[in-house]
């Protein structure tokens, strides 16, 4: 049989403390970062690779575009 004097629970708080800290605790924001425990999946790694490599070639082909508008003025 459990006995509950004053609204203090088993943690030693009041449901008022409790429920203040509660709140101050959902007010904190976090960060996300990569974990340090697990790498990433291979489906991701791929899709960055092949992103990568899209940009690459597009920057690739505005410098050949760039370079042959000069080319023209000349």
């Amino acid at each position: 049989m459990k006995i509950k004097l004053l609204g203090i629970n088993s943690s030693g708080r009041t449901e008022y403390q409790t429920a203040s800290q509660n709140r101050a605790r959902r007010s904190v924001k976090f960060e996300r970062t990569a974990s340090k425990r697990y790498s990433r999946r291979p489906t991701f790694e791929k899709r960055e690779r092949e992103e990568a490599m899209r940009r690459q070639e597009e920057r690739r082909k505005r410098e050949r575009e760039r370079n042959s508008y000069v080319t023209v003025l000349m």
